[in-house]
């Protein structure tokens, strides 16, 4: 992470203490659409995903590389920073085990309040944190089964 910070103007130079570029930075005011970006990284989103609800109007190809762009500004990861920070400490610095996850989650489903989608992803979620879902499924046969499939597939053929 590159620290260093060259001043434009002869006043930055002078409140840094030096005529010359000073390692320490001034600390930045993000911007409302950066701030948001922000907000959306630290809460959990994906990179485009965050960038899109910080700009509504951009297409999902620029703003992927515009997410990157703005991940890799230091303001903005600082932010991010800031932000984890001050949520683990409302939660009291304890991480959240499985069953409070999963309490959290079938909560959602059961609130009808929620939109449909948001309780059908928690619903989702739900099922993969329990390990009702898998990615990959393996499948073994014995010889007998095989086989047996092999002389039904024989028979459709014909």
């Amino acid at each position: 992470m590159n620290t260093a910070r060259h001043f434009n103007s002869p006043i930055q130079s002078i409140l840094a203490g030096n005529a010359g570029p000073s390692p320490i930075p001034f600390p930045r005011q993000l911007s409302g659409p950066h701030r948001l970006f922000a907000e959306g990284i630290a809460s959990g989103l994906d990179q485009c995903a965050a960038y899109i609800a910080a700009y509504p109007g951009s297409k999902p190809a620029s703003a992927r590389a515009n997410a990157c762009r703005l991940i890799a500004n230091d303001s903005v990861r600082a932010e991010v920073a800031a932000l984890r920070a001050a949520a683990q400490e409302q939660v009291g610095g304890v991480p959240l085990t499985l069953a409070r996850k999963l309490e959290f989650l079938a909560g959602v489903v059961r609130d009808t309040a929620q939109k449909t989608s948001d309780r059908l992803r928690a619903l989702e979620l739900h099922a993969k944190l329990s390990g009702e879902l898998t990615d990959k499924v393996q499948v073994s046969a014995d010889e007998d089964l095989r086989a047996s499939l092999a002389a039904l597939v024989d028979s459709i053929r014909k």
